[in-house]
């Protein structure tokens, strides 16, 4: 498999339709670099490639052993990303400060603490951000913790105990779950760094649900099998029907929505068919997947469905679609649906949102139902 990814990398590096300098960073870092490539794009294209780029092809002549050719470019380079139209990327400065490392061999401390200052923030960040600020703070990966015992001070509602790390840990179980306390302060009474990590059991505290829509709207609504609107707050065991919903994008076009809906634990999907619609179109079907070959299909975004959908997951209680939108369509999605298992439920509620954008997502709450005998 790494052989055949090595070949996928190199033929991706000899085409020039598509942007290929991470490619190149990549087979400098495994040890099978394209060097006669590398060497085209910055006699060709350096002086008009992004400054994160530029970063990452100097990584790329560090990675093969040009240290100084790479150190020596990258003394004329900005340590931090420019913005365009008002706006970058949250990993720019994450990137070069990954690639200020592997070419300095240390991370500059001015943007190691710019880039730690966005983790440690509330600012909305993608999957992909996030890992990439993760790897960039974390460096080249082999500085390990050191097991200290460290001394701190546990306070629970004022009464303190001194403590102390036994190779590195002290676990607390159960910590004040029983004497329903108010208030602990766990205090560092070390020169040393201390982390503390906190896990949670039990069920969430009922909070009131908001509906939300910021540049996208969702709506969602109920019919039987013949189509006709019902109220599905009280169903009887075995009913079929139908949740629809339907997304609409103004004034703006997104290539990557995600829409997720949660069942609630008495409903299952009625393995018939899930149906999607474009504007101006018909329904189209797409299986939901009932064996192993085509479960496996969906998952790795391979139906063999052809519709306006890129990938559509399906799992027991929950079914995710992804799918360009665009100003002005109503993309109409139909769930097939069975009431099963009676008692009291809720259902969750329906998300819909760019997933690389924060500024397009809307929110519909859910609400309790019923599966009766």
């Amino acid at each position: 498999m790494f052989e055949k990814s090595k070949e996928y990398l190199n033929s991706i590096a000899m085409r020039t339709d598509v942007p290929k300098i991470e490619v190149l960073y990549l087979l400098a870092a495994i040890g099978d670099p394209n060097v006669s490539e590398m060497n085209i794009v910055f006699d060709r294209y350096y002086k008009n490639i992004s400054v994160v780029e530029k970063w990452r092809l100097l990584a790329a002549y560090s990675k093969i052993g040009e240290k100084d050719f790479a150190r020596k470019e990258a003394d004329k380079l900005p340590r931090k990303a420019e913005r365009k139209d008002g706006s970058y990327y949250a990993d720019d400065n994450a990137e070069i400060l990954k690639y200020y490392t592997v070419i300095y061999g240390t991370a500059d401390a001015e943007l190691y603490n710019s880039v730690l200052a966005i983790a440690k923030s509330d600012a909305w960040l993608t999957t992909y951000e996030k890992a990439n600020i993760v790897q960039a703070l974390a460096g080249d990966g082999k500085v390990s913790p050191e097991k200290k015992n460290i001394s701190f001070k546990l306070i629970v509602d004022g009464k303190e105990q001194n403590l102390e790390l036994k190779d590195g840990e002290y676990t607390f179980r159960n910590l004040g779950t029983k004497e329903n306390v108010k208030k602990i302060v766990i205090k560092n009474t070390s020169s040393s760094k201390l982390y503390v990590n906190s896990f949670y059991k039990g069920k969430p505290v009922k909070y009131d649900e908001k509906d939300e829509s910021k540049n996208i709207t969702i709506t969602r609504k109920f019919v039987d099998m013949a189509g006709k609107e019902i109220d599905v707050k009280s169903l009887k065991a075995g009913t079929r029907f139908k949740m629809i919903l339907t997304s609409k994008l103004a004034n703006a076009d997104s290539p990557d929505i995600s829409l997720l809906q949660i069942l609630p634990s008495g409903w299952e999907f009625d393995n018939t068919q899930t149906n999607i619609q474009s504007a101006g179109g018909d329904m189209i079907p797409v299986p939901v997947p009932v064996d192993v070959e085509e479960v496996d299909n969906e998952e790795y975004g391979e139906s063999s469905s052809s519709n306006s959908v890129n990938y559509v997951d399906i799992k027991d209680d929950r079914v995710a679609y992804f799918y360009p939108l665009y100003s002005g369509e109503d993309k109409v999605i139909e769930i097939n649906l069975i009431a099963v298992t009676p008692g009291t439920y809720r259902l969750p509620g329906t998300k819909v949102e760019s997933m690389y954008n924060n500024n397009y997502r809307a929110y519909l709450k859910g609400f309790e139902v019923k599966v009766k005998e």
